[in-house]
């Protein structure tokens, strides 16, 4: 007994699995195999109602047993498995060509198989071992029966085949000896005797010969039975009834004959609204300008006709003859000889645009085989045949397509229905009358039918793959099928033909029936089935390229490790000529399997398809007969021939280069790809026929002229070769290569002892190679990415990307830009005289933003231009403006402060010298580098020998450096300009005396021999300190009262007598004399006192001690005074100025009447705040501080010096529209949506936005001139507040603000033209419009919506925008409506007016709702392009100024098709938000910049990315729109989804931003959690994806617009993650523990660490970027939070784990058998992996070594006696009191708990089991949930109570230790916030804040808050700081080392700079001769008239130095 307990329990189980192992052998297996055929037999019996797939079955199992009973024989003397395996390939492959061949013709192939089976049935009596028996009967059969199922019902013969088939099937599974047995009767003698099961015909009695023949035909009446159980009548079973037809009965009614056959009107025809016919668009009709007035009496009089005549609406009419008159007016261009040569250019606009409008129309006529129609003659219109014509065509196309509503999107329909109609419409030319329909017949008779037929199926519930979409219903009109067709639906009554005329009916060739009737009949043509085989089909040519080099590396590997002969070698490399034979053959089966069942195909698609199928195959088959033979290790007879193998290797070379001729073919014509286009469109017959079999394709009528130039191919060819060739080189060392000896080792038993499984061998090295097959699949991805970074980098330089990169550049470059800008951006027409009253920027008084250009102060710069007649100067002038007026709009945006506005902008001041003077930012800090150049060692300047030096040696380093000059010029004539007014009247002839003698002897070059210049900064010091005091005295300065006394009186002074008015200071190198404006100041007469008044001034003390100081230096520096009378001069004058009693010096009265009076000049002001700037700025305090500004600076500055086309001019420019779909989004913030909270932290959506944009919230306080944030809510500000918090949320506001800036760039650019602002207004009209698609907008406005009044009030705001929506009136009490496209606009006056109605079909949206929204507005957009842009993008007003340039890339022809997509890169302006949105903004950006260019140059392979790329309209309205709408087919109207690649980003960062600031880039992705993030991304996608294909469900998700804020608590995210990533982490997880503790393997962490970071991804990305995750209360709250969700039993998903279980797991439901099967491979895995833990050794013991205390049995008793209880008291629990309740469930956890360890520890078998016992419940449950079994919801919950406390545990630890929460909250908002913030607490102290009225009144617990968060930011900021984590400064510390942290605060004037600076090349404005070869570029000097020069203030000499006279340009 007692051995008996000691025994081991694995020993027992051991015995007890054996014994069951053999009971299953002997009971088991049969009855499987039984149940199977049973299952054969029932499945079988459903052929009647899907015949055409059994036909596919039944030829599949007919051809697999045909093809390996006929093939054994051939391969049997071979002698190797890998023949055999190669047979069993084949018989696989032929069972594949079977079905397909089913499926194709499933009559013809139905009667093959039933005569085949019949034939081996007879064979099976007949006892004639004759091995042609079977072949000649089974094919004599099989064509009698295959005629015969031709010509009957396939139904029937498909039954009858599966029935003989199906039971053959099954009997041979019941009775295993039958399949041997028939393989032997087919073959006609017994070939094997040696096979077991084989039944000898030589041994076989008649009655084992009738026996099984009896067991068949008794299987066959089982599967018949059972059909006609199934099928419910036996009809099908009848060979009789399929020859046998019956009566059809004819229907009572036709269908639809209210619409078909009557002649009255629908029964309800809605009339519209009425509508103004004083109304219009763009342009008054009865007032046109000139361009569009020349085509207005033939447009109007061709729509006139053609309304009439086929009834088209009155308002889409008028919609589309100004469309169609700004179309022509816009092609007037071409008209040009500036744009086209004479010899090219059209007879007429009319000729260009019908020509363009028209060639796809052509080429669908070409296609059909048919004459294009067009108009012949109209002599209705005054106007040449030609021109006449053309026009009726253009008017009759554009009605179709403005009334045709959805059947837009079907382009070859709108074409065929033109080409109906125009053939009607010339029948009825030349007749005195014609018919005239009424407004809507169109409508109500040819687009609603169509439309109805379209919406029927698009509505469908069934599947995509059931249902018919646009393509379907589009490729319906590319066959010739569709011309008999009528157009119309309307037939009329013959009594009423005299209305509608004597030509109505039928057209020749066609037939009385509607093309809707067809169209509804017509098959589907286009199937994309839901299955990962649809992905491989996608990517066939790039898997057979990686399968055949993967072939080809590994014998090179092998050949080089065996050392192989070259001849070997290529012979076992020229199997990859069967591998391009077997893979193609396996495309064309896929090809047949994507159309079954939905799609039929022409009878030339099927021949095709059969040729190319049956000759592959057959080639197959001698193929691999052929290497087999070839590798024979002896000499053999094959065939009847006896040869060499050599022999028989070059039958296969020469029949696999018969193989190889088309892709020779295929790549000749890639190389030159214009022969692919020639042979596609040729119009020959054979040509044709042979591409209609070989290339199905070819059979399309779109994608036939997509070649490129031949040298663009060079390029990409060589793009791609050099990748390949790197990645093969790459791949064979490292992934091939070391492969190769392991598989000699796995293969080496095999080999050796012949006793090894082939199918073992082949196994390993199969689980071997895959893997590296794998990764050579996705490595490929990874060398693009490289590729595209290098090609991306070359491009971005070569484009000059980047060469802009920050302020200094743009000071580096400033220089070139205007001669940069007035080249490409200007026309030539810029500055020009053309219109003498044309002012330069406008006068017009209009104060509304459409057309207020410069707001309510535009410069006036019409006097510099009418008096700068040199053009380089106005070059300057026009790049100002341009400046200027952008600058003034990075203020109106508030993204710079006042301060900085004033530094960015160029500087005026009437009546001086210079027209302009350069920006602050670009002069600030130059002074200090001249005074260090004059402070530099005297060896330097003097000569060697002597001493002496001259001007121009001392000066040489100022006069080579430009901005350094014209600095100095500037300083002069303005720091004059200040002296001369400060000192007054008084002192003005000896100031004007001492500046005349300065510019003498700057003009002679002898200034340094009378002034000591190095000790210049004598004098500068205290200069710069007077700008400063006077820059802030002068602010704040108010006059001092007059007529007070104060102070102490002095002695009487004599009165002074006025004094000369002072002349204008000029510099010396200005460019004229201006004529004086400040008369003689007159000094009021004082009478006589004995006392003047001591007024007291601190200001005026500082001033005087500062020029004091300054006239101090001046005479320190003066030299030889006592013998040079000049100096002596200017030392008396100096003298004199400081001794004047009535002077400045020593009169206070006089002294503080200056400074009053020049603090109240504006004029004095500017040129002080420019010289403040000038001598008192540091360069980095003239920069924005705003990074925003400074990245549109740079990026606007660098495009200018990119290669841009020429701008032509405003006239000629191509014209364009802006479309934006809108649904229901925020269109402009409320004030109660800027109070409202919505987040978890109770903070306001405006004082989140002034948390994150704090500087841009200050300029805006700023400009309204407010310092108490509580009046931006008073009515004079709350407009302005909520349009700059909606400008910084993603609102229709910031949109259409954005893109309305190309309005106010256009009138900018036609200023600078000269051109007045009436004509303006009209090529505004002609060449400019935005459309905002509002979808809901007349609902809202009958809901009284308060977003209708927003849109609204952007209508007002912005005259030229209009709205286009959907309207809905309701007809009847059942709800029917009619539908309305309706345009609306401002009129100016503060209402809206309707201005176009057309009416619909129908509801439009009857697909994706995006498109059908661009789609319906469509037709109000004017214009040859258009721009599609989102309702969460905006644009600016730089970039706005170059879409003329941008539009001008369709002018460009590189090669030979047109451009026809612009694509235009974006901003993601979400990115400072927190780390995350910096993830995916980084993301993007590499996408839409790098990605997109390579893409676009060198691979021309770009292809729609999205918005906001340009469109070429016309090309696309006539090939179906701009986007796709078809309902779970096209989700996004965009075609392409970001990259995530770190290789492009870090190239894309590289060129824009620097490699160092790249660098820095990555570094903080990656220690801020980015790769978790993008591989978490990625799974997010697979799993979707996955789940898509498996059960469907796909739909188009908006995106997101606001703002996230808040932590999400973890059972939401459980919610969110589990089934996409939180399960698969924790079972990553715990399989890579597992393999931990097998392997044996070394190097764990080398081989797994990559799927650790999967695993770590996927379970820490969800809460490592969910803000306060760490916090030790969140934790808890949150675990709380989560158990109450997983003990909820009901509530919803949000409030329970069991409805959340049951919504998430519902799919399961709508899984098809196949997706169940790879759920069931999972189970699989799941029962390998328990059973493998079962049998293992982990935590074994033996039980007879160690007695347990407590005996395991009774154990086991505890736990299910607990079990039992537990659930006996879940039953009654409620009948206890809750402390009963608590009590005992507590004691019966605890008992559990103590059980479970209890027996862990005594008998640790049991941890082993309970592992393998999890795992193998897994796989069960897995399959429960798979067949629906609710139990298995228990154990999930169990699953998810221990996946949810594994992530619990190291988030509690990670609360706990501190440090976590600190470093995740600052490395979350490093982007958005300082590093020291910690933004919850923030943002919530805010919130408290302001509920409490602000600081001045807060309370003491808000104030002692302040104190804590301080302490607590300063506790983060130490802690983050001693852990190495942050550096002093706050900066991210990069590999240890803290970057430099520029601050923000003031800097004072900076020390001299080292020798090694360079400077930044500009142009100085001071003097006429520098515009000479730096703006221009020539080196020749146009003559100027010399200006007159003040006696006072000399001109400037024609030589030599002076300051204002550069001559060069050096580099900064």
């Amino acid at each position: 007994m007692s051995s008996t307990v000691d025994l081991d329990t694995d020993t027992v189980l051991s015995k007890h699995h054996h014994q069951w192992t053999e009971e299953a052998a002997v009971y088991g297996y049969p009855a499987i195999r039984l149940a199977t055929a049973l299952a054969v037999v029932w499945f079988s019996s459903n052929a009647p109602s899907k015949p055409r797939l059994f036909s596919g079955i039944l030829s599949a199992l007919v051809s697999a047993f045909l093809v390996y009973t006929f093939l054994e024989p051939l391969f049997l003397p071979v002698h190797s498995d890998t023949s055999m395996a190669f047979l069993n390939i084949l018989t696989l492959m032929g069972g594949c060509v079977g079905m397909s061949l089913g499926v194709l013709l499933p009559s013809f192939f139905s009667g093959i198989c039933l005569g085949t089976s019949v034939a081996l049935l007879v064979a099976a009596f007949l006892n004639l071992p004759q091995a042609m028996l079977f072949p000649f009967l089974g094919g004599a059969l099989a064509l009698a029966f295959s005629f015969l199922a031709a010509h009957g019902r396939t139904k029937v013969f498909a039954t009858m085949a599966t029935c003989l088939a199906g039971g053959a099937f099954a009997a041979a599974l019941v009775v295993k000896p039958m399949l041997p047995f028939l393989k032997d009767v087919a073959k006609g003698h017994p070939y094997n005797p040696s096979e077991t099961d084989s039944i000898y015909l030589a041994e076989l009695t008649p009655e084992k010969r009738i026996f099984l023949g009896c067991l068949w035909i008794a299987a066959a009446l089982l599967v018949a039975a059972s059909a006609a159980y199934r099928d419910g009548h036996y009809e099908s079973l009848n060979l009789w009834s399929a020859f046998r037809t019956g009566y059809t009965p004819i229907p009572t009614k036709e269908e639809n004959s209210d619409r078909n056959g009557s002649s009255t009107k629908p029964s309800y025809t809605p009339n519209p609204p009425p509508e103004s016919l004083d109304v219009f668009n763009m342009f008054n009709p009865a007032d046109l300008p000139p361009r569009l007035a020349e085509y207005a009496n033939m447009v109007y009089s061709a729509c006139e006709d053609l309304g009439n005549f086929f009834g088209f609406q009155d308002s889409s009419v008028r919609n589309q003859a100004e469309h169609l008159l700004i179309l022509l007016s816009n092609n007037r261009r071409y008209m040009s000889s500036h744009i086209l040569p004479p010899s090219v250019q059209p007879p007429s606009p009319i000729h260009a645009l019908h020509a363009k409008v028209f060639s796809n129309y052509v080429k669908w006529c070409r296609a059909m085989g048919v004459a294009p129609h067009f108009s012949k003659l109209n002599t209705s219109m005054n106007a040449p045949p030609a021109v006449a014509s053309r026009v009726v065509d253009l008017v009759l196309f554009f009605c179709i397509w403005g009334e045709g509503a959805n059947l837009r999107h079907m382009s070859e329909c709108v074409w065929f229905l033109y080409h109906k109609m125009m053939e009607e419409h010339i029948q009825s030319e030349g007749y005195t009358q014609t018919r005239s329909l009424y407004a809507g017949h169109f409508m109500d008779y040819v687009v609603t039918p169509i439309f109805e037929v379209v919406e029927q199926n698009m509505k469908s519930k069934a599947d995509h793959d059931e249902r018919k979409n646009y393509d379907d219903f589009n490729e319906f009109f590319w066959s010739r099928e569709c011309l008999q067709y009528h157009y119309s639906s309307f037939k009329p009554d013959p009594n009423d033909m005299e209305e509608f005329g004597s030509n109505y009916g039928p057209l020749p060739g066609e037939t009385i029936m509607p093309v809707a009737e067809g169209l509804a009949a017509s098959p589907k043509t286009f199937l994309e089935k839901r299955s990962w085989l649809r992905g491989i089909m996608a990517l066939s040519r790039i898997l057979e390229w990686h399968i055949v080099t993967f072939y080809l590396l590994a014998a090179a590997a092998f050949a080089r490790e065996l050392v192989w002969g070259w001849v070997y070698s290529l012979q076992v490399a020229s199997g990859v000529f069967w591998l391009f034979n077997a893979l193609h053959l396996t495309w064309a089966l896929l090809e047949v399997w994507a159309i079954y069942p939905g799609i039929q195909l022409s009878g030339t698609a099927v021949c095709g398809s059969v040729f190319i199928i049956v000759a592959r195959f057959l080639t197959l088959v001698y193929q691999t007969l052929y290497l087999m033979w070839a590798f024979s290790p002896q000499k053999g007879v094959y065939l009847g021939i006896e040869a060499e193998p050599v022999f028989w290797w070059w039958q296969y070379i020469w029949l696999s280069l018969i193989v190889m001729i088309p892709y020779v073919v295929e790549t000749f014509v890639q190389i030159v790809p214009s022969l692919s286009t020639r042979i596609y469109t040729s119009q020959n017959d054979y040509v044709q026929s042979f591409l209609n079999i070989l290339y199905p394709l070819s059979r399309l009528y779109v994608g036939k002229e997509v070649h490129e130039s031949f040298r663009h191919t060079i390029v990409y060819v060589t793009f791609w070769v050099t990748l390949m060739a790197w990645k093969l080189f790459f791949s064979y060392v490292f992934e091939v290569n070391s492969m190769v000896l392991p598989s000699l080792q796995l293969a080496d038993d095999y080999v050796n002892y012949p006793d090894q499984s082939f199918a073992k061998m082949f196994l390993l090295l199969s689980m071997r190679w895959l893997p590296q097959f794998i990764v050579y699949l996705i490595d490929m991805s990874i060398w693009y990415a490289a590729w595209q970074a290098f090609a991306g980098t070359s491009v971005g330089f070569s484009d000059h990307l980047g060469d802009v990169r920050s302020i200094d550049d743009i000071r580096n470059n400033f220089g070139r830009a205007p001669e940069h800008f007035c080249k490409k951006m200007l026309s030539s027409d810029a500055g020009s005289r053309r219109g003498s009253s044309a002012s330069f920027l406008g006068s017009g008084n209009n104060i509304s933003e459409g057309t207020s250009l410069l707001g309510s102060d535009p410069h006036k710069l019409q006097s510099y231009v009418n008096r700068l007649l040199d053009v380089r100067i106005q070059k300057w002038v026009m790049f100002s403006a341009v400046w200027n007026e952008i600058i003034d709009h990075f203020r109106e945006e508030d993204i710079i402060s006042n301060t900085e506005s004033d530094n960015l902008k160029f500087s005026q001041f009437d009546g001086f010298s210079q027209a302009i003077y350069l920006p602050v930012f670009q002069t600030a800090g130059v002074i200090d580098d001249v005074m260090a150049e004059l402070q530099r060692p005297a060896d330097e300047y003097t000569n060697p020998r002597t001493g002496a030096y001259t001007d121009a040696s001392f000066f040489k380093p100022i006069t080579d450096h430009v901005t350094m000059q014209t600095a100095v010029a500037e300083v002069w004539e303005l720091g004059s300009f200040l002296f001369a007014k400060i000192m007054g009247p008084v002192h003005a002839k000896d100031v004007q005396g001492i500046l005349a003698m300065v510019n003498k002897w700057t003009e002679n070059e002898e200034i340094t021999a009378h002034m000591k210049l190095e000790k210049i900064k004598i004098v500068f010091t205290p200069f710069v300190e007077l700008v400063s005091i006077l820059e802030k005295g002068m602010k704040k300065r108010s006059p001092l009262a007059r007529g007070k006394d104060s102070g102490v009186r002095s002695k009487e002074t004599k009165p002074k007598p006025s004094t000369p008015g002072v002349r204008r200071v000029v510099s010396a190198g200005s460019l004229t004399t201006l004529d004086t404006d400040n008369k003689a100041r007159e000094v009021p007469q004082v009478a006589a006192i004995e006392e003047t008044v001591v007024i007291v001034d601190a200001v005026r003390d500082q001033v005087r001690d500062k020029l004091r100081n300054v006239t101090h230096g001046l005479k320190a520096i003066l030299k030889n005074t006592a013998v040079d009378s000049d100096g002596r001069d200017v030392l008396d004058r100096l003298t004199f100025l400081g001794s004047m009693e009535n002077g400045f010096f020593w009169d206070d009265y006089y002294a503080s009447s200056q400074l009053d009076d020049i603090s109240k000049n504006e004029t004095f002001k500017g040129v002080l705040k420019k010289l403040y700037g000038l001598v008192c700025m540091h360069p980095d305090d003239a920069e924005p501080k705003s990074k925003e500004a400074r990245r549109r600076l740079t990026f606007f500055v660098n495009s200018l010096f990119m290669d841009m086309p020429d701008a032509p001019s405003i006239h000629d420019m191509f014209s364009w529209n802006v479309l934006t779909p809108f649904y229901s989004e925020d269109v402009l913030y409320s004030k109660a949506d800027l109070e409202r909270r919505t987040d978890a932290l109770g903070v306001s959506t405006l004082l989140y936005l002034q948390t994150l944009y704090r500087s841009d919230w200050n300029n805006f306080l700023e400009r309204l001139g407010v310092k108490e944030e509580e009046k931006v809510w008073q009515p004079k500000y709350i407009d302005e507040t909520r349009r700059w918090a909606s400008i910084r949320a993603q609102t229709l506001t910031r949109t259409v603000t954005g893109m309305m800036y190309c309005e106010k760039a256009l009138r900018l650019l036609a200023n600078l033209e000269r051109i007045d602002d009436h004509t303006t207004n009209d090529l505004l009209g002609e060449k400019f419009g935005y459309v905002v698609t509002c979808q809901i907008y007349g609902q809202m406005k009958r809901n009284q919506d308060p977003k209708a009044d927003d849109i609204d009030s952007l209508m007002h705001r912005f005259p030229h925008l209009r709205v286009a929506y959907i309207d809905s009136i309701r007809i009847n009490r059942s709800g029917a409506s009619v539908f309305y496209s309706v345009l609306v606009k401002s009129n100016g006056k503060g209402k809206i007016q309707e201005i176009y109605r057309v009416r619909l079909p129908g509801n439009p949206v009857i697909g994706e709702g995006k498109p059908e929204n661009q789609n319906h507005a469509m037709i109000f957009t004017r214009g040859e392009f258009v721009q599609t842009i989102d309702m969460n993008q905006e644009g600016y007003f730089e970039e706005a100024l170059k879409m003329r340039n941008c539009l001008q890339e369709f002018a460009k022809r590189e090669g030979p098709l047109p451009t026809t997509i612009l694509g235009l890169r974006e901003h993601i302006f979400t990115g400072s938000v927190s780390s995350l949105a910096n993830y995916m903004a980084l993301q993007e950006i590499s996408f839409v910049s790098l990605g997109q260019r390579v893409l676009a140059r060198p691979l021309r392979i770009r292809l729609h990315y999205g918005h906001p790329d340009v469109f070429d309209k016309l090309f696309f309205i006539t090939r179906g729109g701009i986007s796709k709408a078809s309902q779970g087919i096209n989700l996004s109207e965009d075609i392409f989804a970001g990259y995530n690649n770190t290789i492009p980003l870090f190239a894309t960062l590289g060129v824009e931003r620097g490699w160092f600031a790249s660098f820095q880039e990555l570094f903080s992705i990656f220690i801020t959690g980015g790769p978790l993030h993008f591989m978490f991304h990625i799974q997010t996608k697979a799993t979707y994806m996955a789940q898509t294909i498996l059960v469907g469900g796909a739909k188009y998700r908006p995106t997101g617009r606001g703002f996230v804020t808040q932590h999400t608590p973890f059972d939401e995210q459980y919610r969110f993650f589990a089934s996409s990533h939180l399960y698969l982490g924790v079972e990553l997880a715990a399989g890579l523990v597992l393999m931990g503790i097998y392997t044996e393997a070394k190097q764990y962490f080398g081989r797994t660490w990559s799927l650790w970071l999967a695993s770590a991804s996927f379970l820490c990305s969800p809460f490592w970027f969910n803000p306060l995750t760490f916090d030790w209360s969140v934790v808890v709250s949150d675990y709380e939070l989560w158990v109450k969700w997983m003990r909820c039993p009901s509530g919803g998903a949000a409030k329970s784990w069991s409805m959340w279980w049951n919504e998430e797991t519902a799919f399961y439901k709508n899984i098809p058998l196949t997706s169940k099967l790879m759920f069931c491979v999972k189970s699989a895995l799941y029962l390998l992996v328990a059973e493998g833990i079962r049998r293992s050794n982990l935590f074994r013991s033996d039980a007879s070594l160690n007695k347990p205390i407590v005996a395991v049995g009774n154990v086991l008793i505890f736990i299910g006696a607990l079990l039992v209880l537990e659930r006996g008291f879940i039953a009654s629990e409620r009948s206890f009191p809750y402390p009963v309740r608590r009590t005992i469930g507590i004691a019966i956890f605890c008992g559990l708990i103590a059980g479970v360890v209890t027996l862990f520890l005594e008998d640790s078998n049991y941890v082993r089991y309970a592992l393998s016992a999890y795992y193998a419940l897994g796989a069960l449950c897995q399959i429960g949930l798979l067949a629906g079994v609710k139990l298995v919801k228990h154990f999930y919950m169990l699953h998810d109570i221990v996946c949810g406390h594994l992530i619990f545990i190291p988030l509690f630890l990670l609360a706990a230790l501190q440090l976590p929460r600190l470093l995740q909250t600052w490395l979350l908002y490093h982007n958005a916030l300082s590093a020291d913030v910690v933004v919850s607490d923030i943002l919530r102290y805010a919130r408290k804040s302001q509920e409490s009225g602000g600081m001045t009144d807060a309370p003491d617990d808000l104030l002692e808050q302040i104190s804590e968060l301080k302490k607590l930011v300063q506790r983060q900021e130490q802690a983050l700081t001693n852990a190495g984590l942050i550096a002093r400064d706050g900066s991210i510390v990069s590999n240890g080392v803290a970057p430099v942290h520029t601050s923000n605060a003031p800097v004072p004037a900076r020390s001299a700079p080292d020798s090694g600076r360079s400077y930044g090349r500009a142009f100085s404005m001071s003097g006429m001769d520098v515009w000479g070869t730096m703006a221009l570029g020539d080196t020749q000097d146009s003559p100027l008239p010399r200006a007159t020069v003040d006696p006072l203030v000399p001109s400037a000499a024609d030589q030599g130095w002076s300051f204002s006279q550069p001559d060069t340009m050096p580099p900064r």
